[in-house]
């Protein structure tokens, strides 16, 4: 599958430092939800993508910035267990920026607020 291959492709270290936050961010949260979703086997990743793209109409290029459109598909797909891909994918990426402290406050924990709050710091 073409997204597959792009998203493959993609490592975290042709991330540059020089670009802008925005895109920096995009490439870290798709890299990183990329490997969490092939923990569950290339097989299954192919499937979440593309029920992502045709299902729900979420360009995978899209995701950082959909999350809680992704979010939902995620639930869609797995129930409740998609909470546990989520917090699987602000674990890895909490690692990857060690810097980011994360404190949802009052508000429960979500991938949006996490993904929304690791966007401004960056």
């Amino acid at each position: 599958m073409k997204t597959e291959q792009t998203l493959s492709t993609l490592m975290f270290s042709e991330l540059d430092l020089n670009e802008t936050s925005n895109s920096t961010f995009n490439k870290l949260v798709l890299k990183t939800v990329d490997e969490v979703l092939s923990s569950l086997g290339n097989n299954c990743k192919t499937a979440i993508y593309h029920y992502i793209e045709t299902e729900c109409a979420i360009p995978i290029a899209e995701i950082p910035n959909r999350a809680q459109e992704f979010s939902n598909a995620l639930q869609n797909l797995f129930g409740t267990g998609a909470v546990l891909i989520e917090i699987e994918i602000m674990k890895r990426l909490s690692n990857r920026v060690p810097d980011f402290k994360f404190s949802p406050g009052k508000s429960s924990l979500s991938l949006k607020t996490y993904l929304s709050s690791l966007s401004s710091f960056l």
